[in-house]
C-alpha cells in the first residue's frame, strides 16, 4: 500500500484500463495502490475486504489521480455516555465509490471502542471527487486516523492543506521540496502532513513540521505546539510555537494557551 490515506480500488462494474484476471462471480475487483516498499497496513486491508473484493495491486502510475475532498469534517472531540470528554485514536478504512460516496467503513485500530461511533458517523458526511485511472472514475479504498483530545474541542475541515487528502504524487512532492528549500513554510507544512498522515512516519513528519514552523508558517507553529504539548521535555518548545502563532494572529493558539498554560505541571 503506497499510503493509508488512500488505497486504490476499482469496482467490478467499471471498465478498467488495466488488464486483470476475471474475478469470482459477484466479487468486484479491488486495485490496491502500492509502492515498492509496501505498507504494514496492506495485510490488514486485504484481510478486511478480501471477502467482498478481489484485490489487485496497482503500482505508481501517471494514469492514477487520487480523490479530492468536496465535503465533510474530521471531529477531534468525543464524549462518553454522561458527557465527559474522551481521548484516543481510531484508524478507519473505507471505500470511496466511483460517484464519490463513502461506503463499507471498518475499524482497523482503536484505542477506545467508545470513540468508534463518532469516527464512523463523520464518514457519513464525506463526499469526494472520485479517483480516476486512465480518465475513468474508479472506486478506491482509503484510510483516515482520527485523533481525539480533551479539551479543547476542535474540528478540522478536510482539504488538501489541512486534513483528509494527504497523499502526494512523486512529482508534486519534489516540487514542494524545491519550494521548501526556497523558504516556503506552507510547502514544508504540506510535506509534514504527507509524512504524518499518509506515510505514518512521525519522526520525518515532525522534522518537516519544525522546518515549516521555523519558516514562520503559523499553522505549523500551532500544530507543532499541539503535538509537543503532552511531552514535558518539549513543553517549552510547544509554548514558544504557540506564542509565535499568536503573534501572527492565530486565534486558536491564544485560546489553547489561555486554557492550558496555567494548568501545566
Amino acid at each position: 500500500m503506497k499510503r493509508l490515506a488512500f488505497l486504490s480500488i476499482s469496482a467490478h462494474a467499471l471498465v478498467s484500463p488495466l488488464p486483470a484476471a476475471s474475478p469470482p462471480p459477484g466479487k468486484p475487483i479491488v486495485y490496491n495502490h502500492t509502492e515498492k516498499a509496501g505498507s504494514p497496513y496492506d495485510k490488514a486491508v486485504r484481510e478486511a475486504y478480501t471477502a467482498k473484493f478481489t484485490i489487485t495491486d496497482l503500482p505508481d502510475s501517471p494514469e492514477f489521480t487520487p480523490p479530492k475532498t468536496l465535503a465533510g469534517h474530521i471531529p477531534t472531540r468525543a464524549l462518553d455516555e454522561i458527557g465527559r470528554p474522551l481521548q484516543g485514536k481510531v484508524l478507519l478504512a473505507y471505500i470511496v465509490t466511483a460517484d464519490g460516496h463513502v461506503v463499507n467503513p471498518i475499524v482497523l485500530k482503536s484505542s477506545d471502542e467508545r470513540l468508534n461511533a463518532t469516527a464512523l458517523k463523520a464518514l457519513e458526511e464525506w463526499r469526494f471527487e472520485p479517483a480516476r485511472l486512465g480518465g475513468t472514475a474508479i472506486a478506491i479504498t482509503a484510510a483516515q486516523e482520527f485523533s481525539f483530545k480533551a479539551p479543547p474541542p476542535r474540528e478540522v475541515s478536510p482539504s488538501i492543506s489541512t486534513a483528509t487528502v494527504y497523499w502526494l504524487p512523486p512529482a508534486e512532492l519534489q516540487e514542494l521540496q524545491h519550494r521548501s528549500e526556497e523558504g516556503d513554510g506552507k510547502a514544508s507544512y504540506r510535506i509534514a502532513q504527507y509524512y504524518l498522515m499518509s506515510r505514518f512516519d512521525s519522526k520525518t513528519g515532525i522534522q518537516w513540521m519544525r522546518k515549516a514552523a521555523e519558516q514562520g508558517y503559523d499553522h505549523a507553529q500551532y500544530d507543532l505546539g499541539v503535538t509537543l504539548w503532552d511531552d514535558p521535555q518539549a513543553r517549552e518548545e510547544a509554548i514558544r510555537n504557540f506564542e509565535k502563532a499568536e503573534l501572527q494572529g492565530y486565534a486558536e493558539a491564544k485560546e489553547f494557551l489561555r486554557r492550558r498554560k496555567g494548568k501545566s505541571p
